[in-house]
């Protein structure tokens, strides 16, 4: 049975409109980070995880890159046993946030796949959904990437919104054309968070609704 991991962080730097997950500022890292380093052990000694086991680990959030590397460090030393050879692991990461420096550490501790969220390359899109970083952000984050030779990338677009009529597709398919991406991952707008009930604010729901 193939055996994977999922490590959870839940602080963010800011609430996006549409989410409605639970997500937390950065306040106390170290009593998270503390408590995390325990329930990973606990798991894996409950579920009877040997060593070179593993065979992906996903770190997810939240904001897994608005936190600093420095606090993953114990975590990924005490995973090295039990991650097989071939081990496929992905840290989620913002634009803004997946500096050079956060990147190179996060790749030195054995990340080898990254899923960008970058939702969107319009910059009126982007504020509308509540994101904090741009269209130059997104670039920027993906030529750090692939400066410290990650080739494995995958970023998380939105559809549906009100601002996707077929030109604004077009945009954001011309966009990642050229990007050398291993995965594109599309999502339709759910409309919670900020966004519940806001039926004009979906682009299949306003017409239906007309």
């Amino acid at each position: 049975m193939q055996k994977n991991l999922y490590i959870h962080i839940p602080f963010c730097e800011s609430k996006c409109h549409y989410c409605s997950f639970t997500s937390l500022k950065k306040r106390e890292l170290k009593p998270y980070f503390d408590a995390l380093f325990l329930d990973i052990k606990e798991a894996l000694h409950k579920f009877g995880v040997k060593n070179k086991s593993l065979q992906t680990v996903f770190i997810g959030g939240g904001t897994p890159s608005c936190v600093h590397f420095s606090y993953y460090e114990k975590i990924f030393d005490f995973l090295k046993q039990f991650l097989s050879e071939k081990c496929e692991i992905t840290s989620e990461a913002n634009p803004n946030s997946s500096t050079y420096e956060w990147l190179k550490a996060m790749k030195e501790f054995g990340v080898n796949r990254l899923s960008f969220g970058a939702q969107s390359f319009n910059e009126d899109k982007l504020k509308f959904l509540g994101r904090i970083h741009s269209k130059k952000e997104i670039l920027k984050a993906l030529d750090n990437a692939k400066k410290l030779n990650f080739n494995n990338i995958n970023i998380d677009l939105i559809y549906d919104s009100k601002f996707d009529d077929k030109k604004m597709l077009n945009y954001e398919l011309a966009c990642v054309k050229d990007l050398s991406l291993s995965h594109i991952s599309a999502y339709s707008l759910e409309l919670e968070g900020a966004f519940t009930n806001k039926i004009g604010y979906k682009k299949y729901s306003s017409f239906l609704a007309k």
